[in-house]
């Protein structure tokens, strides 16, 4: 039995097999594009802020959900801003400053820590997605 060789000689299924691989790599790269805009099961409320401080959460909404308030326990205070699918520490009394200068986050998986304050901030898919501040 002889296969088929173009004037190159590179075997037909060779081509098939390739045209093969990088269809199945476009689909899957599509699917992932599709789930991770969408969530897993939260695409009508999109990503959510968890706000949590000395281990107890403290905030648990919609990114969507704007608003500002104070993070308040006795290591110091945070003034956290959530606008415009963002949020961010708009000012800190601690002295170093890290979590005002992270600036905006608003994508899953991103965090803003305050070490002196122990204050957690996460952008997370779904609330259990949450990792524990102490834990």
């Amino acid at each position: 039995m002889s296969e088929q060789v173009d004037n190159r000689g590179t075997k037909k299924n060779d081509i098939i097999g390739i045209a093969a691989i990088v269809a199945i790599a476009l689909i899957v790269a599509i699917g992932y594009q599709v789930y991770a805009h969408t969530g897993s099961g939260n695409s009508s409320e999109g990503p959510f802020v968890v706000i949590q401080s000395v281990d107890k959460t403290i905030y648990s909404q919609p990114l969507s959900k704007s608003g500002e308030f104070e993070v308040k326990n006795q290591f110091g205070t945070n003034l956290v801003k959530i606008e415009n699918n963002s949020v961010w520490v708009d000012k800190a009394d601690c002295d170093n400053q890290i979590c005002v200068n992270t600036g905006k986050i608003s994508n899953p998986g991103d965090m803003i820590v305050c070490l002196p304050h122990q204050v957690l901030i996460q952008v997370v898919k779904s609330p259990e997605d949450a990792v524990p501040l102490n834990g």
